[in-house]
């Protein structure tokens, strides 16, 4: 079992109960490690607007508002040897367990059957060239890191079966 160290648990300050809980069971479950990266928690406008200006964003945080911003998202990368990895297997790892811990928490009535997880793991075939990671060749969306909350479910994923 893995824990959050300092750093992360500043970072998810603010951060939706329902994430921070599914975290946690990630942290149990994965075979990895995660952590909380610069940034993927909660934002302010113009620290979006900084990722924006990158090109790392869609969202500029004052026209177009980012999850990010009002909690209801978080950035989760797999933490391994000491460091965030980059690896495409790493990243389908933290998805699937993210995906998992939160669909165990909604069976266990921990999180309201009306709130969905969106990962970023299953958007488009975009190369943001953000920091080499995860471009168009990995054939998985451009924002593996990222998980938020929406009120209706998510297109385009795979289902994670629980037994009754």
């Amino acid at each position: 079992m893995f824990y959050l160290g300092k750093t992360s648990k500043r970072r998810i300050k603010g951060v939706s109960e329902y994430l921070v809980i599914a975290l946690s069971e990630v942290l149990k479950l994965s075979p990895i490690d995660v952590t909380i990266p610069w940034m993927g928690g909660v934002r302010t406008a113009g620290e979006q607007n900084e990722i924006f200006s990158r090109g790392a964003s869609q969202r500029d945080g004052y026209e177009k508002k980012s999850y990010h911003q009002s909690g209801g998202a978080v950035d989760i990368a797999p933490y391994v040897d000491g460091e965030i990895s980059n690896t495409k297997e790493h990243a389908l790892i933290v998805a699937y367990y993210m995906i998992l811990s939160f669909e165990l928490l909604k069976k266990e009535k921990k999180i309201p059957k009306d709130i969905y997880l969106h990962c970023g793991i299953f958007w488009g075939d975009k190369d943001l060239d953000n920091d080499g990671f995860l471009t168009e060749q990995d054939k998985i969306g451009w924002d593996a890191r990222h998980f938020e909350l929406r009120p209706y479910p998510q297109e385009n994923t795979f289902e994670i079966k629980l037994s009754a």
